[in-house]
């Protein structure tokens, strides 16, 4: 799939880990409520992308623009959530309890080249991938 336009209806399964977690945004950023956030090098929340230095952090409760010198924060909820599967490199059953790997806001790979673990997948079906996702979960980017 490709990345957020506008806000998305991101499934959840079961109860968060935590109700949420405000993390400041980083500048020039926009991310739309029900997208996939990372947490970038500096600590600040992103979009989900291809990258090998972001960390997963949850799902986006609101849709944040940020400008320069920002200092806006994103709600942020920890769970386990229902993403789209990668068209090239889906995650399949044999996966389940491995590392989820980030292509977009809004996409899981099973494939970690170039790509940022984002969680643990939970559950395969042929819709979409349930990933648990936490800040804490992953240890580095």
């Amino acid at each position: 799939m490709a990345a957020l336009t506008a806000a998305r209806d991101t499934l959840q399964k079961g109860v968060s880990f935590e109700d949420h977690d405000d993390v400041q945004v980083a500048d020039s950023t926009t991310i739309f409520q029900g997208a996939m956030v990372c947490i970038d090098a500096a600590g600040k929340a992103i979009e989900c992308a291809v990258a090998t230095t972001l960390k997963g952090a949850g799902r986006a409760e609101a849709t944040v623009v940020a400008g320069a010198s920002n200092t806006l924060k994103v709600p942020l909820k920890s769970g386990i959530f229902k993403w789209a599967l990668d068209g090239t490199n889906p995650p399949v059953q044999g996966d389940v309890g491995e590392l989820a790997y980030a292509t977009d806001d809004q996409t899981i790979s099973n494939n970690a080249t170039g790509n940022s673990a984002v969680g643990r997948i939970h559950q395969v079906d042929s819709d979409g991938v349930w990933v648990s996702m936490h800040k804490d979960l992953i240890p580095n980017g």
